[in-house]
């Protein structure tokens, strides 16, 4: 209950709330997280709960900074009942740096909800700090990608509505890209992948033209250590009843 008594103050500081059905979703989901190992493997954690755009911007886990910085996001782009509605010119700034968080990329995962996916037309991100870290949309495809200090990882006709993505790196060198719980594609051998000093960022990839930018909706996010198939399938789960639990 700690865990997210914190995260209720930081909303109401904020200047937000959070109902007590949104609680007890929370409670249910660090909890679930905690009892399965995942919880002191996740670095970050952001749902895009509570009941106005300013609450949605703060994390349930943190690590340098606990609120995400809105770049053009408005209070109606935000609602409890689906999450931020991205747009041309938006993204957030998670104050994140990999590079400060992490020795190396062979053990870093990186998790995505995407509520409303922008597919098709043109390449689009979903989070990323570098061309070489991030989830992406691949041009004209529709394509999930991903790419984590390594050549991206993809599958086409993947990228649907209501998909939970991840991508990890392991250390025994082998990388994996999932939707929905299901292994999309997978390399082995990933020797010394780089993580970027920069900052990883929402709805844009760090460094990308505007017009990669994701107007789909996102509500959830996490990076942390990698996980294994059955862990990320753990966190799965977990992430799709907090949805389930939220109404969305």
């Amino acid at each position: 209950m700690t865990i997210v008594t914190d995260y209720q103050n930081l909303i109401i500081q904020a200047g937000g709330q959070l109902s007590q059905q949104a609680i007890d979703a929370h409670v249910t989901f660090s909890d679930n997280l905690i009892s399965q190992g995942l919880w002191d493997k996740l670095l970050e954690v952001w749902t895009s709960a509570g009941s106005n755009l300013s609450a949605a911007l703060i994390k349930l886990k943190y690590q340098d900074n606990p609120c995400m910085v809105g770049v053009n996001f408005t209070e109606n782009d935000y609602s409890p009942s689906t999450g931020l509605q991205g747009g041309v010119g938006k993204l957030l700034k998670t104050g994140f740096i990999p590079a400060n968080h992490f020795s190396n990329g062979s053990d870093v995962s990186i998790s995505a909800y995407l509520k409303i996916v922008n597919g098709g037309g043109s390449t689009r991100n979903y989070l990323g700090a570098s061309a070489s870290f991030r989830l992406f949309t691949v041009t004209s495809s529709n394509t999930f990608a991903s790419a984590l200090g390594n050549a991206p990882l993809s599958l086409v006709n993947q990228a649907n509505n209501n998909s939970f993505l991840l991508a990890s790196n392991l250390p025994d060198g082998s990388s994996y890209l999932k939707s929905n719980n299901k292994i999309l594609a997978k390399k082995d051998g990933i020797l010394n992948p780089t993580i970027p000093s920069s900052e990883l960022y929402l709805y844009q990839q760090n460094g990308a033209t505007a017009s990669y930018i994701n107007t789909g909706i996102i509500n959830f996010y996490a990076i942390g250590q990698g996980l294994t198939d059955s862990e990320s399938t753990n966190l799965y789960k977990a992430v799709v009843d907090l949805n389930a639990s939220l109404n969305r």
